[in-house]
């Protein structure tokens, strides 16, 4: 499926830099990106980043850390259409028999289905070996009128646990409309 490897395109795409600080977190340290199907707000101290996939929706990319660092921290959102015959638990089940297969010495760490903003969110962390760089990924999926919307936390797995709160905060405010 075309989701797997659109998502993992941007953690490769987006590997020359890390982020500086990632502690901005008041509503007016926050830029808002509405779009037709979905708002998102994320820190000002993040970059709004070219885009050169067309199956990406949105990319933000942390500030580079230091000249040495070989990957950008990023939120992405793909949209892919998915028909009216899946479901969100039928997707879930083919993400994660397709993760170990299209990237391998992955592994899935979590997944669990619960609410967020009033509805149904398959939430997925897992870590992956990618271009020589340990990467951990929180993800989002989405299902509403038979699009799927996945929105997804990429970090080098040493910078981690310095953005997993601020990630999680930009992925609370994803909301569709």
């Amino acid at each position: 499926m075309k989701v797997f490897i659109a998502v993992f395109a941007v953690a490769l795409l987006v590997n020359s830099c890390s982020s500086s600080d990632p502690k901005a977190d008041s509503e007016k340290d926050l830029i808002k990106v509405d779009r037709p199907d979905y708002t998102l707000s994320f820190s000002k101290e993040w970059e709004n980043a070219p885009n050169k996939n067309p199956t990406i929706d949105l990319l933000i990319t942390a500030q580079p850390d230091g000249k040495m660092d070989r990957f950008s921290e990023n939120i992405n959102i793909l949209i892919q259409p998915v028909g009216d015959t899946m479901n969100l638990e039928q997707f879930g089940d083919l993400t994660k028999n397709q993760l170990g297969t299209m990237v391998p010495g992955s592994e899935l760490t979590d997944s669990k289905v619960s609410k967020k903003n009033g509805i149904d969110c398959l939430q997925m962390e897992y870590k992956a070996p990618m271009n020589g760089l340990k990467l951990h990924f929180v993800q989002d999926v989405y299902m509403k009128n038979n699009k799927v919307y996945i929105v997804t936390f990429s970090a080098e797995e040493s910078s981690y646990q310095a953005y997993k709160s601020m990630a999680q905060k930009v992925l609370n405010t994803f909301k569709l409309k």
